[in-house]
């Protein structure tokens, strides 16, 4: 009996062990296909503006809600009917109540909303019509805002600007630019579009990457290139004057046939004017990327072909130069050359996942650390096209393992802010140490993440535009202690990879300014306090009688300093800074000197693989990374790695600082510049033909209208009294103008300066120290009647009218107004640095 036991113990055994074997298996497999997955598709709907038989504006959606003043993308012109009519794509999938919001620029406001029927519109597709009310302002723009419930508990929000006008002939405008970009994919000769053209030696017709108004007919024709459009643009009207219109088009085109067949991004830009005679094109600009594929035939020899784009793209590698990881089209590769493997890491599109909302990009892919073994860290930054985060704006840390071939989020930090503005700070700075610390810019304050804790701290938070300075590598760091641009006196170098920190100063007396990096070594200016210079209106010259350029370890490596000589600015490239200076006379003015060149001793490193373009007949120019080996193509593995799923969330929100005024400029696509010196912004929209606007979303300046004549009749000529300088008068001058009465020279002679007794005087403008800008640029303001104090050497002046050929000047000195030419006047003012101050009125909110 006991033998039989045993025997059916033992089976039980065998058999118990065997099922445990089987479930086990099951299990370990069932873990590794459920651990990891492939990243979810896009699932959020897309709203269009109905305009004019077109649909424009295409709005993407948000999964929270977004600070209006910084949601830009596109305007949307309301009739005299105020009637809006717009359609949702759904995709698919069940929507449950459809609302919409108008509110002031800055969201602060909300100016009429309610629910919306909808009505079917084919398949997918539903159309809203809506009547707004008669509370919007003619000419002022509003932030309009759709917001969608999904049956599934979601709301989405989608964003434009719309704006009443009487006459601004948009549709006269959207009809020119539908009907040009039409010629321009006809295959033709273009004789039709050829009088709008301004062909020119400036034009390049080297490259299809980029071409505009100056490029030749046969270039803007695709010359020999046949390509045909995948399908129809989006359209999007970026600005509106009565006048002018800007129009941006994205459309995707193929050319060849077939498995051959390549794919291309294309962005067009649009500038144009209406008159009643005719429509003038004054800027055209069209760009356009190839679409990498990941696969043997994208390699050749010792070149991996991306096609026609740019040569400015991210590429890192491993120490070696083994393993090569590049951005190409919002995608993420890595190559390894031993193994001879080619992943695509991350894309939000892919042959599978291929609609707008996928290949939408709106978002940017850092490079952390390539490593020998092949793997990578990495962040995308930005906004969330599909996946767990879709519909959502922030940084997400990923890992890349190329052993087991995933990928597995870190962390993700949402972010309040537009993702062109995070692509911006992004751009500037993100950094990985040893230790798993992050590091980057979000506005003014620098931020230390831990991805092991999933915790951060803000390492400094009110950092002055230009008091900081990043190096090359990005592991170097220096900023102003006082945070004080022209009135710091101690520098503070961080070493991001130890975390140390070193104070750097000059003698006693001395402020000190970052000039920027050559390799590791620091580049630092000191000047006299005594020597900074500040004029009426708060214009700084700082000028630096010793530049030092010092290694991390503290030893000074070099040091530039020459009897009477004073450095006003530097540039730095590469290995030599060139130093713009200036000598002070007897009288004690400061006069121009010749530059002068320091180079730096560190060699700046270069990569084993690099990055060339080369030229093909039917392509033109196009881009190649020549590696360091020429691998064996016939074994090519490529790999799309799944995403590793985990429990939990690894969402990390960040406390957002409060930040210093600042301007944001925006240029035909989207973001330009954000920075706090409105001359700075003003010229640069100036030379792109963009528009400022501040923090609140109110326009500072606006390239529109040519501006032709203006003469505010309300301003004339005023005499001052004896002890009264011309400076005081103009200001009285304005202050009466906006209906204050004040005597400003009591304050003068306290040393009160410009900008601070009109700021504290006329409490609904903003106001705005553009010196250095031209009177070109200015003339925006005296168009919408706010006069231009303007100081020459010895006295100052108001500029109250204008036309083509003259300006009109307040002189204090005569009390009278008078006219001067505009090309004398334009050299009179910048003879003396074209120091401008004048201001905008704020909306009524």
């Amino acid at each position: 009996g006991i033998m039989k036991r045993n025997i059916i113990k033992g089976v039980t055994f065998v058999a118990v062990f065997f099922f445990s074997l089987f479930l086990i298996g099951e299990v370990m497999n069932q873990g590794n296909t459920d651990m990891t997955a492939e990243m979810p598709g896009a699932g959020l709907p897309v709203v269009s503006i109905e305009f004019n038989q077109n649909l424009i504006n295409t709005m993407y959606g948000y999964t929270d809600k977004r600070e209006e003043a910084f949601m830009r993308d596109s305007l949307t012109p309301v009739g005299s009917d105020r009637r809006i009519a717009f359609v949702i794509d759904t995709y698919g999938e069940e929507i449950e109540a459809v609302s919409y919001e108008v509110r002031s620029m800055d969201g602060e406001r909300l100016i009429e909303g309610g629910l919306i029927e909808t009505e079917e519109a084919g398949e997918d597709k539903k159309r809203c019509v809506i009547q707004l009310k008669d509370l919007i302002e003619e000419g002022e723009e509003y932030a309009f805002v759709v917001i969608i419930n999904m049956a599934y508990g979601t709301n989405c929000y989608y964003y434009t600007r719309i704006i009443q006008n009487e006459d601004h002939y948009e549709k006269e405008k959207l009809e020119f630019v539908t009907w040009f970009h039409t010629i321009t994919m006809a295959r033709g000769d273009g004789e039709e579009i050829k009088k709008y053209m301004e062909s020119n030696a400036e034009g390049d017709n080297t490259t299809f990457h980029k071409v505009n108004i100056h490029s030749s007919l046969r270039q803007v024709m695709w010359d020999e290139l046949e390509v045909e459009r995948v399908a129809e643009p989006e359209i999007y009207l970026k600005e509106l004057t009565s006048q002018t219109g800007s129009f941006l088009l994205k459309y995707m085109v193929q050319e060849g046939r077939g498995k051959q067949a390549e794919r291309y991004f294309v962005e067009e830009y649009y500038r144009v004017r209406y008159t009643p005679d005719r429509m003038y094109l004054l800027d055209y600009e069209r760009t356009m990327d190839q679409i990498f594929k990941a696969e043997a035939s994208s390699i050749n020899l010792d070149k991996i072909t991306l096609g026609i784009g740019s040569a400015d793209f991210t590429m890192e590698e491993s120490e070696g130069g083994n393993i090569l990881s590049f951005v190409n089209g919002n995608r993420l590769f890595v190559y390894n050359t031993v193994d001879n493997k080619l992943a695509q890491v991350f894309s939000f599109y892919d042959d599978d996942h291929w609609d707008n909302r996928t290949t939408n990009r709106n978002s940017l892919i850092r490079i952390l650390e390539v490593e020998d073994s092949g793997n990578l860290m990495f962040l995308v930054g930005g906004y969330m096209n599909r996946g767990l985060h879709e519909g959502k704006t922030g940084i997400a840390v990923y890992y890349y393992n190329s052993v087991v071939n995933t990928i597995e989020e870190q962390i993700f930090i949402p972010c309040g802010k537009s993702e062109d503005i995070l692509q911006k700070d992004l751009e500037k700075m993100a950094y990985l140490n040893n230790n798993g610390h992050v590091y980057f810019q979000l506005e003014s304050s620098l931020y230390d993440v831990d991805l092991v804790n999933k915790s951060y701290e803000i390492v400094v938070s009110g950092i002055a535009e230009d008091g900081f300075r990043i190096s090359e590598s990005g592991s170097m760091i220096v900023w102003q202690k006082e945070n004080e641009k022209y009135a710091s006196s101690t520098l503070l170098r961080m070493n991001l990879n130890n975390g140390r920190i070193m104070e750097i100063t000059g003698r006693a007396g001395d402020y000190i300014l970052p000039m920027g990096f050559i390799g590791e070594d620091l580049i630092y200016g000191l000047t006299g306090r005594t020597d900074v210079i500040r004029d009426d209106t708060g214009t700084v010259l700082f000028p630096v009688y010793r530049v030092i350029i010092q290694n991390e370890s503290g030893d000074i490596l070099k040091v530039y300093q020459k009897e009477n000589c004073y450095v006003t600015d530097s540039v730095i490239e590469e290995n030599q800074i060139t130093l713009n200076r200036v000598t002070k006379t007897e009288e004690g003015e400061f006069v121009p000197l010749p530059d002068d060149q320091i180079t730096g001793s560190e060699e700046v490193e270069s990569t084993t693989n690099t990055i060339v373009t080369a030229p093909i007949d039917l392509y033109k120019t196009i881009v190649q990374i020549r590696m360091k080996t020429q691998p064996d193509i016939r074994s090519l593995k490529v790999l799309t790695p799944k995403e590793v799923l985990y429990e939990g969330g690894r969402e990390l929100r960040l406390e957002e600082m409060p930040t210093a005024e600042c301007y944001y400029v925006y240029g035909p696509y989207g973001i330009a510049a954000v920075t706090a010196e409105p001359a700075k912004a003003i010229q640069l929209a100036y030379e792109i033909s963009g528009s400022v606007v501040d923090g609140g979303g109110n326009y500072i300046w606006k390239k529109g209208t040519k501006f032709v004549r203006n003469q505010i009749m309300a301003i004339e000529g005023q005499k001052g009294s004896e002890e009264e300088s011309s400076l005081a008068v103009c200001l009285d001058t304005i202050l009466q103008f906006e209906g204050i009465s004040r005597k400003t020279q009591g304050l003068l002679d306290q040393n009160e300066g410009v900008a601070t007794i009109l700021k504290n005087s006329l409490r609904e403008v903003s106001v705005l120290d553009l010196t250095g800008c031209t009177l070109d640029t200015v003339l925006y303001y005296l168009d919408q009647d706010i006069p231009v104090l303007a100081m020459l050497a010895e006295e100052a002046m108001l500029i109250t009218g204008f036309n083509e050929q003259q300006i009109v000047l307040m002189d204090p000195e005569t009390g009278t107004l008078s006219k001067r030419g505009i090309s004398d006047a334009r050299e009179m003012f910048a003879e003396t640095g074209n120091r401008f101050l004048t201001y905008v009125r704020r909306q009524e909110n």
